[in-house]
């Protein structure tokens, strides 16, 4: 019993030496196509986040253009505007200036025909009173 418990042991023993060699040529090709694979897995990981980072950052560079687009447009309206303002109080004004000269001149040159005729009137009265004496 024991001479085929030792061979039962010595044969287990044998294929376990000759298989280890195989185990392990296994163990390291299931390795490599792990490894492989993994590698793969990786490299579709940054292709694809590279893709969502790409994706993403254009986004906000078009999303940033358009909103310096729509600042630059209203600060252009806003700049037309407080031109037409302007220009609409610059005209208000210069009416109003022309229209008080225009009283100014006026009132100056009633002065003026008042005080010659009055002045007429004086010569008149001189005259006459030269011409009475005479």
């Amino acid at each position: 019993i024991q001479s085929a418990v030792r061979r039962k042991l010595a044969w287990a023993e044998a294929k376990k030496r000759s298989e280890a060699p195989i185990v392990c040529i296994q163990a390291f090709f299931r390795g490599v196509a792990t490894r492989r694979a993994y590698n793969t897995l990786s490299s579709n990981a940054v292709l694809i986040q590279t893709a969502w980072r790409t994706c993403s950052s254009r986004k906000h560079y078009l999303h940033a253009k358009l909103n310096k687009l729509r600042l630059e447009s209203a600060v252009k309206i806003q700049a037309r505007l407080r031109t037409h303002i302007a220009t609409r109080n610059y005209s208000a004004t210069r009416v109003r200036i022309v229209a008080i000269q225009s009283l100014v001149r006026t009132n100056a040159a009633r002065k003026h025909t008042n005080n010659i005729r009055s002045a007429k009137t004086a010569l008149q009265k001189y005259f006459a009173a030269v011409d009475a004496v005479t």
